[in-house]
């Protein structure tokens, strides 16, 4: 009756909209419009494209699957993952690792030679035209293919979680009675609520596994070509909180481990507490099975009180790269040279994208 009645929402704009359209998300500007004049409801959001929907990204992983029970002895999520958008992800953010790279490194270029130009009265002003075009162009390429790139892997991230939402959606349905008493399904939920979550902004930092020691290498380079030995005190300075930062990530994955596990006890205590309400309510034992939430529910939080301080040391050491800029440049003093605005552009904009 409810599936009768209910309003038929619009047709979704992005199926039809050209690729201009999907880079400059200029097929949402209606939702936009309705979202100045009023707040959007449900009846206002589009219809669901046809390769998001929850069937078809189901079939496709369970075929997957299928295939790895079938011809593989170890089955592995990775793999099916892998087969079904790994070679796209890693052809797309390859193109995006190397164009963002190359933006990056030439812009703080670009800037100091047009920095010379207004040190410098003989230095010819149309280059100072063609400077100050590559800074704007360094500038728009960033922006203009960034949030298409992040759609792009925001809407893989949803299909992975939606897929393997189902599989183990599917699995809970075949498991037997004697599983589902061994705190199953406390596990599931959290799977389900918490985990399977995080596959939404995973890849986004996939390709920051080699960009990063690929950038550091190349910004190293151009520092010292700009300033010699006086930048490689910044660079060790930098890599030197790299243990630092290998010790803060294990710690994090200790607590994250910890408040896994602790939510999976409470979740599993709580279950059992549901299906047994009635005899606790008999022997009016509801203080006593609160204490024991709460011992649980303090354990929880003590680990995630932990990920939170780990999560805000991390944050401390974005003062790093002005530390090693502060290095830099004393150094660079101290050995007898001279410090221009040139070089002091250039050594600032290097160092805050090395710690980027």
């Amino acid at each position: 009756m409810n599936s009768q009645n209910s309003k038929q929402k619009p047709e979704n704009p992005l199926q039809n909209a050209s690729r201009l359209s999907r880079m400059t998300f200029w097929w949402l500007k209606d939702l936009y419009k309705i979202g100045m004049t009023r707040p959007i409801t449900d009846d206002d959001v589009y219809q669901t494209i046809d390769h998001h929907e929850c069937d078809r990204i189901a079939n496709k992983f369970k075929t997957l699957w299928q295939k790895e029970l079938d011809g593989s002895k170890r089955p592995s999520a990775l793999r099916l993952i892998y087969n079904a958008y790994g070679p796209p992800v890693l052809i797309i953010g390859l193109l995006f690792s190397v164009c963002e790279t190359l933006m990056r490194c030439a812009q703080p270029l670009l800037l100091g030679e047009l920095l010379t130009y207004f040190a410098d009265e003989s230095a010819s002003k149309e280059w100072a035209y063609i400077y100050a075009a590559g800074i704007v162009i360094c500038s728009i390429v960033p922006v203009i293919t960034f949030h298409p790139f992040i759609y792009y892997i925001f809407e893989i991230g949803m299909k992975i979680r939606i897929g393997c939402s189902r599989l183990v959606y599917d699995k809970i349905l075949r498991i037997t009675k004697s599983v589902q008493k061994d705190g199953m399904h406390g596990k599931v939920i959290n799977l389900l609520s918490n985990d399977f979550s995080k596959f939404d902004i995973a890849l986004a930092f996939l390709h920051d596994l080699w960009k990063g020691p690929f950038e550091t290498i190349l910004l190293g380079f151009l520092i010292y070509r700009e300033v010699g030995f006086s930048g490689v005190f910044g660079i060790l300075f930098i890599l030197s909180f790299i243990p630092i930062q290998s010790y803060i990530g294990k710690k994090a994955a200790h607590f994250r481990n910890q408040t896994t596990k602790r939510t999976d006890i409470r979740v599993r205590l709580m279950n059992e507490i549901i299906n047994g309400i009635q005899v606790i309510k008999m022997y009016s034992w509801q203080q006593n099975f609160a204490k024991v939430i709460e011992k649980v529910r303090r354990k929880e939080i003590a680990a995630v009180k932990g990920s939170s301080y780990i999560l805000a040391l991390l944050y401390t050491l974005w003062a790093v790269s002005r530390v090693s800029l502060f290095l830099t440049l004393i150094t660079f003093v101290y050995s007898g040279n001279v410090l221009t605005a040139r070089k002091v552009c250039n050594r600032s904009r290097f160092y805050r994208h090395s710690i980027l």
